[in-house]
């Protein structure tokens, strides 16, 4: 469920409304990008999903550590300045959790560099990540702190629960 609020930097989505995608928005001032990789996921298995913003030059989405997706045209040379709230799992432009993802998340990251992607690859099954470039990681093992250590633990909305039913294993 892609948003398209303008006011959202980036955003990361999974949308099942008759075609599953996956996609990645960016957005700068007056100009945006978006991109997304159609696919038929399994339930029970996981995936790791990946997205990168190069300024200028492109956006790209990677699933389990392969690239998927990429658009070089027309790409913001800045992401808009935003005072919007980070979301997991939920779509912000409602400002509720009436739009959220009804599945697992494990390990997100938020990187302020462009990750490559054998980058991507060895950090792909890696809890707490040690990189300069890391601005938050969260495990989600049970809580919503920010592994990364820069403090910016998640605030959860809408009675997320934690779960164990599907153990996490490695994606091929």
């Amino acid at each position: 469920f892609p948003s398209h609020d303008t006011t959202i930097q980036y955003d990361l989505f999974y949308r099942n409304d008759g075609g599953t995608v996956i996609g990645f928005d960016v957005r700068g001032s007056g100009a945006s990008k978006s991109i997304s990789y159609t696919i038929t996921l399994t339930e029970g298995v996981w995936y790791h999903v990946a997205a990168t913003y190069q300024a200028s030059t492109a956006v790209k989405i990677y699933l389990n550590g392969r690239e998927v997706a990429t658009n070089g045209t027309s790409v913001p040379s800045s992401l808009v300045n935003t005072s919007r709230p980070f979301g997991v799992g939920v779509d912000l432009a409602t400002g509720t959790a009436a739009n959220f993802f009804d599945g697992l998340i494990k390990d997100v990251r938020v990187f302020n560099d462009v990750r490559t992607q054998s980058e991507i690859v060895a950090d792909a099954h890696t809890e707490n990540v040690s990189d300069a470039n890391l601005v938050g990681e969260w495990n989600l093992n049970n809580a919503y702190t920010d592994t990364s250590g820069n403090g910016n633990t998640l605030t959860p909305s809408g009675s997320p629960v934690f779960s164990t039913d599907i153990p996490w294993t490695a994606p091929s």
